[in-house]
């Protein structure tokens, strides 16, 4: 009780180390046996260091032998997290030590068929596993340290090999399984959906007024035949079924489901769907259903589309394609009032060309002309030899300055705009890419048993880049870049870091051949100055090594005379040190 009362808020040694920045005395700690426990706030030591930035306390802890036994201390459901997940978000470049010691090579030749890497993902998500083995009733976050490293943005520690080789197995273990069948379900739709629009294409004739008829194909669904009845159930069904998923997910993931734009499109694409597929199977009068249909078609194959993203592979260049023209549709949004204002212009001026005859085909066709197409012989150049400009002067003014400010400069504007920095854009796209891999395993471990999670899970995993694989091309489309290259990238860091090192060394290696000469030189200097003053040292009557401390500086007490005669400099040095005792 009095030590209660000496200590109320039962901190130990290891947290006032690791509160103030002490390496040694925490690694003096760990070493000796200290106890690892939480404080009265549920902290541990590392939680202080951690939250205090003490970057190389956390360093020392990961780099003993109790490292283990330090990031598996917190208590679920306190104030205090998981220690892994303040690593990532206070100090990463502590997390990516860890993470760098999970990565073991062997010793073989790189270039050898039994040189193997071996990942361990312990410290992706072991401390809450062993929480959960536990304790059955402790429900924890999947995929707790990805997702923290998506929330607070660690790019670097996203692209880490172990991560990489983590969400990896988590896709080969059962992701790719369920997006594939996902994918499977999904073209159960679209296949009888597309048959449909290319088998029932309507015709038209044109009157003598001008106008159209839109002739529809007659369907009875009762009268067609067993493919066509099969094609139209298969339609209803799916898109039902779409909808209710739609439905569960909305109910699951809040307002974050409506910040995904895919989404969207599968919205539009089963609403539309029905809105064609009904009428068609009642054998309804009108047009509005096939137009239904083609905004269904339409969306439904830009919907297959982004299932590709998934893949790390071809996934990458979908979700390029998708910042790129983010970035178009907001520069064609601000500089269509420059479109709108040229439009007008050419309303106005061009009385007779049907081109620009209202306003909504004279902004139709600028948006053509400012793609390059310009049609000038016969908007332009025809009608005034046939002096059906009325406004000549005005109106080439207006083309000229058009066609600088629109094809020209805008265009090229938007280009360099969308393509100008790839780089970053793929850097983007890679992370987004990513944090979608990370939602879908996140999303799929909420739903999975956890017998069936424990049995697909790997705590390791061990590749041997040199050995040939005889399904590379699918491996590479799946899975992204080769084994082979992503050691070639790991032995150039690796080559990379010794050349830093090997510089350094040669640094220091002039440093000492430099401080080695000056020794020489002043040691040479002394010997002239003792000759030049005729003092005999012990030094000049030993015969053995030469020590700092021992022959080579001695006192001027044991200075003798050589010989007889005495040298005019030894009273005055003698007086002097005696005046210094």
């Amino acid at each position: 009780m009095s030590s209660y009362w000496q200590n109320p808020s039962l901190n130990t040694a290891l947290h006032f180390a690791a509160r103030e920045g002490h390496v040694a005395a925490v690694r003096l700690l760990l070493i000796r046996g200290a106890d690892i426990i939480v404080n009265k706030n549920d902290t541990s030591f590392l939680h202080e260091a951690l939250q205090n930035g003490k970057k190389d306390v956390v360093n020392a802890v990961i780099d003993s032998e109790r490292c283990a036994e330090a990031l598996k201390v917190f208590t679920p459901g306190s104030s205090q997290r998981c220690p892994i997940v303040d690593m990532i978000e206070f100090l990463p470049e502590t997390y990516k030590h860890l993470l760098d010691r999970c990565v073991r090579e062997s010793d073989d030749d790189h270039n050898s068929p039994e040189y193997h890497i071996e990942y361990d993902f312990e410290w992706l998500q072991a401390p809450i596993m062993a929480k959960k083995i536990t304790d059955k009733n402790y429900k924890f976050q999947p995929l707790a340290a990805l997702n923290a490293m998506v929330q607070y943005n660690r790019i670097e520690l996203l692209n880490h090999p172990v991560c990489k080789k983590y969400l990896a197995m988590k896709w080969v273990a059962y992701g790719s399984t369920a997006h594939v069948l996902n994918m499977f379900l999904y073209l159960l739709g679209l296949m009888p959906l597309t048959h449909l629009i290319v088998t029932l294409r309507p015709s038209m004739n044109t009157t003598e007024t001008g106008g159209h008829d839109i002739i529809m194909v007659p369907v009875s669904f009762t009268q067609q035949s067993l493919f066509m009845s099969f094609c139209m159930v298969m339609v209803v069904i799916m898109n039902i079924y779409s909808i209710v998923k739609e439905v569960v997910q909305i109910t699951q993931q809040r307002w974050s489901y409506f910040r995904d734009y895919s989404n969207q499109c599968d919205w539009i694409s089963a609403v539309f769907s029905l809105l064609f597929i009904i009428p068609v199977m009642f054998n309804s009068e009108g047009s509005l259903h096939w137009q239904a249909g083609a905004i269904a078609v339409l969306n439904s194959w830009v919907g297959f589309l982004l299932y590709l993203q998934r893949f790390e592979g071809v996934g990458i260049y979908v979700v390029m394609f998708g910042e790129i023209m983010r970035t178009l549709i907001r520069v064609v949004m601000l500089f269509f009032y420059l479109m709108l204002a040229f439009s007008l212009a050419f309303h106005a001026l061009m009385l007779n060309q049907r081109e620009f005859e209202s306003v909504p085909l004279s902004v139709m066709q600028t948006f053509v002309m400012m793609v390059g197409e310009l049609n000038y012989q016969n908007n332009f150049l025809d009608a005034y030899l046939n002096h059906e400009l009325p406004f000549g002067p005005l109106t080439y003014f207006f083309f000229v300055g058009f066609v600088l400010l629109m094809p020209i400069l805008l265009v090229n504007l938007m280009i360099g705009l969308a393509v100008g920095d790839i780089a970053e854009v793929q850097r983007n796209a890679a992370l987004k890419r990513i944090a979608m891999q990370i939602d879908l395993h996140t999303a799929l471990e909420d739903k999975l048993p956890y017998w069936f999670m424990k049995r697909v899970d790997k705590p390791s995993v061990t590749t041997y880049p040199n050995r040939k694989c005889s399904r590379r091309f699918l491996k590479v489309i799946f899975f992204g870049e080769e084994e082979t290259n992503e050691v070639w990238n790991r032995l150039q860091s690796k080559s990379k870091s010794c050349t830093v090192i090997e510089t350094e060394l040669r640094k220091q290696k002039q440093r000492m051949k430099e401080m080695s000469s000056i020794l020489e030189k002043q040691h040479g200097l002394l010997k002239l100055i003792i000759q030049k003053m005729e003092i005999t040292s012990e030094a000049d009557e030993y015969d053995g090594p030469v020590t700092i401390r021992g022959t080579m500086w001695p006192t001027l007490s044991h200075v003798k005379p050589r010989g007889r005669s005495t040298s005019r400099w030894v009273p005055l040095m003698k007086a002097i040190e005696s005046k210094r005792k």
